[in-house]
């Protein structure tokens, strides 16, 4: 198995990870009947339990945790199987998580008025995902072959 090596593969694949992290904490409060623990804005719980906080009774925060899941698996997929492909759902991936973060942020400063610092970190590690996948992107379009280990 031959391994890549690309300084921005590392850094996404440990953003993926903590996203998932956040993401799934959410989804257990959620469905034990909990409130996070804010302790740096107020607002989580205005945020968690407000009605679009779920989709189709579906916690947002479980879209969330499969997002981030399946961002570590295409980052694995270009680590252990270097292709373009991969390279491409995992941006196509980042972007549509963006937006979707950029939608729930502007929900919440906008119609909630309300911030949820789990929500927020949710949505600055898919921004720095997204930015890390535009530079994987500018780094295969160059035509500079993934780096093998």
């Amino acid at each position: 198995m031959r391994l890549v090596k690309n300084k921005h593969l590392i850094p996404a694949l440990t953003l993926s990870f903590l996203g998932f992290i956040d993401a799934t904490y959410l989804t257990i409060v959620h469905y034990r009947n909990l409130l996070p623990n804010c302790s740096i804005v107020k607002g989580c719980d205005i945020v968690t339990t407000s009605q679009f906080s779920t989709l189709g009774g579906i916690p947002i925060s479980l879209f969330g945790a499969l997002f981030f899941l399946a961002l570590s698996f295409f980052a694995i997929l270009i680590i252990t199987h270097p292709h373009k492909r991969w390279v491409s759902w995992f941006a196509t991936t980042a972007f549509t998580g963006f937006l979707v973060s950029l939608f729930l942020f502007l929900l919440q400063i906008v119609i909630l008025k309300a911030i949820c610092q789990y929500c927020i970190g949710s949505e600055a590690i898919s921004l720095l995902i997204y930015i890390l996948s535009v530079r994987m992107i500018r780094h295969v379009r160059k035509g500079e072959k993934l780096g093998h280990f």
